[in-house]
């Protein structure tokens, strides 16, 4: 008889998540993974046959949703496209400089550890990518409907630089984490909305 999981995976994910964020993917040991998910090795490995990879490509897909379902509301829930992405950029910031640790971005994280090398994690990033950027210009094109933004806007290009920026800025949260710069520097990149 098969034995019942007393766990749930979204929850093991969860804490495999924060060691692979705070540690990164190769430094993390299955010896941590398994103290830090509350469960057996044998129950690890049942749930999950390819083993530290398989962890951190579900936890990595679960974030990338839940962080994507996120975005989509704070976009859903502001009127204004220009303040939206303001606060998408500030949120990042504050997520950093708030921290006990600075951990960044977990999707930058991954790509400057695990690309190049991992086949999978570059089409899971890239993928990332195309659909923030997709979703960027959607926002763009609806303020310059409404009249928010210039109609001279080049939308994906601006998509672009909003995707690098928002990147730019949490790798230097990790450097420093000086909310005041930071937030000087968002301002300025503010600046192409204008």
């Amino acid at each position: 008889m098969p034995r019942t999981k007393n766990y749930h995976e979204d929850d093991v994910l969860r804490k495999a998540l924060n060691l692979f964020w705070t540690k990164g993917f190769h430094a993390s040991s299955m010896a941590e993974l398994v103290a830090c998910m509350g469960i057996s090795r044998a129950s690890m490995y049942t749930s999950f046959p390819n083993g530290k990879e398989e962890i951190f490509q579900r936890a990595f897909e679960m974030y990338q949703e839940e962080n994507s379902r996120k975005v989509r509301a704070l976009f859903a829930s502001s009127p204004s496209v220009k303040d939206a992405f303001y606060d998408m950029l500030k949120g990042g910031i504050m997520e950093d400089v708030m921290a006990e640790q600075v951990k960044g971005c977990l999707l930058i994280n991954t790509a400057t550890e695990l690309i190049p090398g991992d086949d999978h994690i570059q089409q899971m990033v890239r993928k990332n990518a195309e659909n923030s950027k997709a979703l960027f210009v959607e926002q763009l094109q609806r303020g310059v409907e409404s009249g928010e933004l210039s109609p001279e806007l080049n939308v994906k290009d601006v998509a672009d630089y909003i995707f690098t920026f928002y990147g730019g800025l949490r790798v230097m949260s990790k450097i420093n984490p000086d909310k005041k710069s930071l937030l000087a520097t968002l301002d300025q990149g503010m600046a192409i909305l204008q």
